[in-house]
């Protein structure tokens, strides 16, 4: 995979990013933090742009790969997850008090979050 096949996976599945020269951005609002993928001179490095509540804009490189392939994909599979979370799971944790992560979220409650989801158990027995 390479950074124009993710931008278009990703756009197409509604996380808009946009692609520079040797580079993906994640299309953020102004002043909000946001990912990357550029291409340095010997490798591929996943980054964040630190921007909001900061003085001063920060970069932090998360990874480096070796090769466009493994970078883009791992990109994808990143953006996507963060999408999905904030997307479907977040507003189901929202919506059902399991308190999902939490010390009282037992085996019971995991039950029955799956089945409010339509999950048959065979998929997680």
């Amino acid at each position: 995979m390479d950074i124009i096949t993710a931008a278009n996976i990703l756009n197409e599945a509604g996380k808009q990013v946009k692609i520079e020269k040797g580079k993906i951005i994640e299309v953020t609002p102004p002043y909000e933090n946001y990912y990357y993928l550029q291409k340095t001179s010997e490798e591929w490095e996943y980054c964040l742009k630190l921007i909001e509540k900061q003085e001063v804009t920060n970069e932090e490189v998360i990874r480096s790969f070796k090769n466009e392939n493994d970078a883009a994909k791992y990109f994808v599979l990143d953006i996507l997850s963060a999408l999905y979370f904030a997307k479907d799971i977040r507003p189901f944790i929202m919506k059902n008090d399991f308190d999902i992560g939490g010390p009282k979220f037992d085996e019971r409650k995991f039950h029955e979050a799956v089945s409010i989801l339509g999950i048959p158990s065979n998929f997680y027995s």
